[in-house]
């Protein structure tokens, strides 16, 4: 595999990055910090920002799965932020933000089981 020529200069692999449509949205990179937060690793790996650049530009994020115990939808969700293509990925902020809380409502959400036993405990 011929790896791409890396720009040492950071403005140029800024604009390498935008040109090539992978980051500068808002939701990439706050899928990479609530990667980061949630698996305590990069979502690309590699040592020093000339590694983890390359990565970027030409492997996919690992998994959540590799890394933490999340639900799944919040996996989806963290996995379609980093997603590659711009198309792919959520289109705004405000979008994010209400898979997030739904996903939140989900996971937070009493099981039947659960609600009928505190029901039965609760003094009449």
């Amino acid at each position: 595999m011929i790896e791409p020529p890396i720009p040492a200069d950071k403005n140029q692999r800024l604009a390498l990055l935008k040109a090539c449509n992978i980051i500068y949205t808002p939701v990439w990179s706050m899928g990479t910090v609530l990667y980061q937060l949630v698996t305590g690793a990069d979502p690309f790996g590699g040592e020093g920002d000339m590694q983890i650049f390359a990565n970027v530009m030409t492997k996919s994020p690992t998994p959540v799965a590799d890394h933490a115990k999340v639900p799944p939808d919040a996996k989806a969700i963290l996995m379609r932020c980093l997603s590659r293509p711009r198309e792919d990925r959520f289109e705004s902020m405000t979008t994010l933000a209400s898979a997030l809380r739904s996903s939140r409502n989900r996971a937070t959400r009493p099981s039947p089981a659960r609600s009928c036993a505190c029901r039965l405990s609760s003094p009449a």
